[in-house]
C-alpha cells in the first residue's frame, strides 16, 4: 500500500519482514508505489519521465503507525541537477532490525552496489529518516542471497553459492550520501563500529 493509502492493484507483495515491536514492515513488490520506481532506470526524477518498460522487484518499508511507505532500493547515483534514478535491477529478500533502523537486502542493481549480486545495508538513522545511508556488505563473492540481520542490526548473515556457505559479518553504517530526498540521516558512530571498516560514501 502506498503512503496515499492506495493498495497494490496489479502486482503481489511478498517476503515480509517485521520489526520487533511490529511497527515497520519491510517487503518486496513489483508494484511501483514510489514515483521514482515508476520511471525507466535511464531516466531521473528531474531529467526524464519515461515509464519503465517492465516491472522489477523493489524493497519498501511500511510504517504501520503513520501509514508511510518508503522505497528502500533506489539508486545512490544523483544527476548534477539533483535528480535521482530508480534501481536498474531487482531487489528483494529484506531483513529488518528490531527498531526498523536497518534494512538488509539482496540486489542485482549495479547503480546501488556496483555489482549484479550484492547484499546491501540501508541505515535510516536512529530517528528513522526517509532516506538511506548505504553500505555494501558483500559484492563480487558469487551469488549472494538470504540476508538476515541480528535484532540490534550489528551483524548480518547471508548465503554464498555455488560454494554453499553462510557468512556472518559486521553490519556498519556510513554517512548519508549527497542528494538525499529528505532530511539528513547521519547516525553517530556506534561504540561497536569496527575500526578496520572504512566504508565509502557513494554519491
Amino acid at each position: 500500500m502506498s503512503s496515499a493509502g492506495v493498495p497494490s492493484t496489479t502486482y503481489d507483495s511478498n517476503e515480509p519482514a517485521i520489526s520487533a515491536e511490529g511497527r515497520y514492515v519491510a517487503f518486496t513488490t513489483d508494484e511501483p508505489f514510489d514515483p521514482i520506481d515508476k520511471i525507466a532506470a535511464s531516466q531521473s526524477s528531474t531529467d526524464g519521465h519515461a515509464d519503465e518498460s517492465g516491472p522489477d522487484a523493489d524493497v519498501y518499508v511500511r510504517d504501520t503507525q503513520t501509514g508511510h511507505t518508503m522505497l528502500i532500493s533506489y539508486s545512490t547515483t544523483s544527476d548534477v541537477d539533483g535528480g535521482e534514478h530508480p534501481a536498474n535491477g531487482s531487489s528483494g529478500q529484506p531483513s529488518i532490525s528490531g527498531t526498523g533502523q536497518y534494512i538488509a537486502f539482496r540486489t542485482s542493481a549495479t547503480n546501488i552496489s556496483g555489482s549484479t549480486s550484492a547484499i546491501v545495508l540501508c541505515d535510516r538513522g536512529p530517528e528513522i529518516a526517509d532516506t538511506c545511508a548505504f553500505t555494501v556488505i558483500s559484492a563480487g563473492e558469487g551469488d549472494v542471497s538470504n540476508p538476515h540481520l541480528s535484532a540490534d542490526g550489528r551483524r548480518v548473515s547471508y548465503d554464498v553459492t555455488p560454494i554453499r556457505i553462510s557468512i556472518v559479518r559486521a553490519a556498519v553504517a556510513i554517512p548519508t550520501r549527497a542528494g538525499s530526498r529528505s532530511s539528513s540521516c547521519t547516525p553517530a558512530r556506534p561504540a561497536w563500529w569496527p575500526s578496520r571498516a572504512t566504508p565509502t560514501v557513494r554519491t
